[in-house]
């Protein structure tokens, strides 16, 4: 996955300390399963913009 938007709130393993993010890939419906993805890989991040369906 290249772009896409943050889709929930994070989670945290507090065995390992890794944070996960959900992301939802751009293009795809807003009812689309999101994507886990480790915070460290997310290089840039800004707040999502509202788009009205």
């Amino acid at each position: 996955m290249r772009t896409g938007t943050v889709a929930g709130c994070s989670l945290r393993d507090e065995h390992t300390g890794t944070t996960w993010v959900p992301v939802r890939p751009d293009g795809v419906p807003t009812d689309a399963p999101a994507r886990v993805v480790r915070a460290t890989d997310i290089l840039d991040a800004s707040p999502p913009i509202h788009r009205p369906d």
